[in-house]
């Protein structure tokens, strides 16, 4: 049996690993939404065709010159990050999660969403889920009537502009967002909104499992938002709505109806005597603040600040 030469070796294990590294970097590709806000669309959908077009190589891409076109994908890649972005029609580029099934998990790898939204119709026993998303300016809409269920493994916030939970569309009212992050990270705002169509009564139960590396501000601006397990967080405001506090919670700086809130331990009724009459706050557990916020943008503050200088003239005297 004869031996192969040691450069004949060589040769081939060269080829071996182009080979490999051929496969890997043919998966790790980035994917655009080239179609608008179709109906019956999910965001697994690849059946590109003339009349609907979907994930594509590039987001210049608006053609479809027949089957097969290998500008578009045929298939989900797990390697592979998915974005949406831009508009179609003069309407921002959409996409919605599936209801049930398969399609209830996002197959791609990373799916980016830059000013637009994700519509998700998962109700009932069914949860959307996603690995890994990053929203710069986007929402996520609750779409279906009743409990819209949201999971994320790592849920990154960024860009300027801040992202939102909020009903589907105009007029839509009393939806519930059931939303489970396990990892929330990144510097942008992360807000909690009934949206700008009208709607009312929107509830958000949301649990954030760590908040450690996530340095953006978690937003209350209208509905009623419920943290269904302990956290630790940067920052909370609470402007309008109700806000139940039903588990313990930590967080570097708080903000009550446009007030900051001192360090220290409070209960419900504490935070309550701070609000407005746009915002009610209740519930048995208490919210902690664990640094000082600026004097000048602190109410409180002020009057800490005031009743220490009566103290020091008293002693002069």
């Amino acid at each position: 049996m004869k031996r192969c030469s040691p450069p004949l070796l060589r040769s081939l294990a060269l080829g071996l690993v182009t080979v490999l590294a051929g496969t890997v970097t043919a998966h790790a590709a980035n994917w655009y939404m080239v179609q608008g806000n179709i109906s019956n669309q999910t965001w697994n959908d690849t059946a590109s065709s003339a009349s609907f077009k979907y994930w594509a190589n590039s987001p210049s891409v608006t053609d479809y010159v027949g089957s097969p076109d290998p500008r578009y994908a045929t298939a989900m890649d797990p390697l592979s990050t998915y974005y949406v972005q831009g508009t179609f029609n003069s309407a921002p580029k959409a996409i919605r999660t599936g209801q049930t099934g398969a399609n209830l998990t996002f197959a791609g790898g990373k799916l980016v969403l830059i000013g637009t939204h994700l519509g998700i119709r998962s109700t009932g026993v069914n949860t959307a889920y996603v690995g890994h998303v990053e929203a710069q300016g986007a929402s996520f809409r609750a779409y279906s009537t009743g409990i819209n269920n949201f999971s994320a493994g790592l849920f990154e916030v960024t860009g300027s502009s801040a992202s939102t939970f909020e009903v589907g569309g105009s007029g839509d009212s009393n939806r519930t967002h059931n939303v489970a992050i396990t990892t929330l990270s990144g510097s942008g705002d992360l807000a909690f909104s009934n949206g700008t169509g009208g709607g009312t009564g929107t509830a958000f139960t949301v649990s954030i499992g760590n908040a450690s590396a996530y340095t953006g501000d978690l937003i209350l601006s209208s509905g009623t938002l419920t943290f269904t397990s302990a956290l630790t967080a940067n920052s909370l405001i609470l402007n309008t709505g109700t806000f139940n506090l039903t588990n313990n919670i930590t967080v570097s700086s708080l903000s009550v109806a446009g007030t900051a809130v001192l360090a220290g331990t409070y209960t419900a009724a504490d935070l309550e005597a701070l609000t407005s009459t746009n915002l009610n706050i209740a519930g048995g557990a208490l919210l902690t603040v664990s640094s000082i916020p600026e004097p000048s943008t602190s109410v409180l503050a002020l009057g800490g600040l005031a009743g220490l200088v009566a103290f020091c003239q008293k002693r002069r005297r």
